[in-house]
């Protein structure tokens, strides 16, 4: 792509990667080159009516690919006739090559992608705070405290689960097995329920009907 340039004027200032050349009085134009390092900071006047200066314009990269004869289609490309302005997204013909009467009949681009930058941040360190472990010597004939049992968290029903799971009694019935270990925990609370109620009805001495 051919560099394109910005022409000084009149009091804009002179920064370091401008160009200039010399204007001489027979007409001629001298090749453009670097600025003289003292002409740098100083501003265009009528002073330096012999000198032309210049500034490249900074290249800017475009939003689409345009796309070209043996390029392929892909999902998100975008087209427009020849006498139209509107642009339409392609919603077919991924994978399908352009060919010259392609080009001719329309104009074709494709977004330019550009990568979001992820911040990567480093993990922050955690010190695990030290658990301080006091001792203490026994004095003599002192006995030593005792020491509270952990709680198991083990039921019945789990355990009779697993029982259940270890002689594969759930096979018969195709049945999970902690679902035959609580049917079998609440038949056992419903039987002991009925126990209770009858002892209830006899100790009233009530006749059963």
């Amino acid at each position: 792509m051919k560099t394109k340039y910005y022409y000084l004027k009149n009091l804009e200032l002179v920064k370091e990667g401008d160009e200039s050349n010399i204007s001489y009085s027979t007409g001629c134009v001298g090749p453009w080159g670097p600025v003289d390092s003292r002409f740098v900071g100083l501003k265009v006047s009528g002073l330096h009516s012999d000198l032309n200066f210049r500034r490249p314009v900074p290249k800017t990269l475009s939003p689409y690919i345009k796309l070209r004869t043996g390029d392929k289609l892909r999902k998100g490309d975008e087209y427009r006739w020849r006498n139209s302005k509107e642009w339409n997204t392609i919603v077919s013909s991924y994978g399908q090559a352009l060919k010259k009467k392609d080009i001719l009949q329309a104009q074709y681009r494709r977004p330019r992608v550009t990568k979001p930058v992820v911040e990567v941040k480093a993990p922050e360190s955690v010190a695990k705070p030290v658990e301080k472990i006091e001792y203490r010597i026994l004095a003599e004939g002192e006995v030593m405290p005792d020491v509270k049992p952990v709680e198991s968290k083990v039921t019945f029903t789990h355990e009779l689960k697993l029982l259940i799971k270890k002689y594969t009694l759930e096979n018969g019935s195709d049945t999970p097995d902690y679902i035959l270990a609580k049917y079998l925990a609440n038949y056992l609370k419903a039987f002991d329920g009925a126990v209770k109620a009858r002892t209830e009805w006899y100790s009233k001495g009530e006749k059963n009907v």
